[in-house]
């Protein structure tokens, strides 16, 4: 009876963890979603534009600016939205990973503490192993997805603040004139500093 239930429980959390841990995991997707969306944000990266010096060379190169922000705007939102999105996946797969983890925990101990005294049981034994084996393992992809979900929040908090003025900036037809452009550059940088931060962390 206890063999067939820890050995049930384990083809569940192997369920899990194949899914998670496979290379076309969500994280996998996230990647290429932040990476593609990053290739946008560096188009548009405006930290090199002087948006308070006149000149008839500088000013064209701020309409070119505006210009380029108002046709890739689409792009960054839809872009962003399939991040939100699969962000979402990870969340529920933390959630399922964490309900696992103690349910996991909770049965083990509990037939630990119902087999004590009875004759050591090889198969039971093996399963044993198997279960603390796969526990850690969930334990370490607990780990991981807590990092991917921060690092997707990181970027849609800061996302959210820059493309507020990028959406503002893409409809006035390019009358920017008494807008922010400080902030806007601030705001900028946090978005491709949290987009190179999930990437970075990704890769190691």
């Amino acid at each position: 009876m206890f063999v067939d239930e820890l050995t049930e429980m384990n083809m569940e959390l192997q369920k899990t963890i194949d899914t998670c841990s496979n290379k076309d995991n969500i994280t996998m997707v996230l990647t290429e979603d932040v990476e593609q969306f990053r290739q946008l944000v560096n188009v548009l990266d405006p930290s090199k534009i002087d948006f308070t010096k006149g000149g008839y060379f500088n000013n064209m190169k701020i309409e070119a600016y505006w210009g380029k922000l108002a046709d890739l705007s689409p792009s960054l939102q839809t872009s962003i939205s399939r991040i939100k999105n699969h962000g979402t996946v990870v969340s529920n797969t933390l959630t399922v990973l964490q309900k696992q983890l103690k349910q996991a925990s909770e049965t083990s101990q509990r037939i630990k503490s119902e087999y004590e005294g009875f004759e050591a049981d090889e198969s039971l034994m093996a399963q044993f192993i198997v279960t603390d084996t796969y526990i850690s393992v969930i334990e370490n992809l607990i780990t991981e997805y807590t990092i991917w979900q921060d690092r997707i929040k990181r970027i849609i908090t800061t996302s959210a603040a820059a493309l507020k003025q990028t959406i503002a900036f893409a409809r006035i037809d390019r009358r920017f004139g008494g807008y922010d452009t400080v902030t806007y550059k601030s705001n900028y940088a946090d978005m491709q500093s949290a987009c190179s931060e999930f990437v970075s962390t990704r890769n190691r």
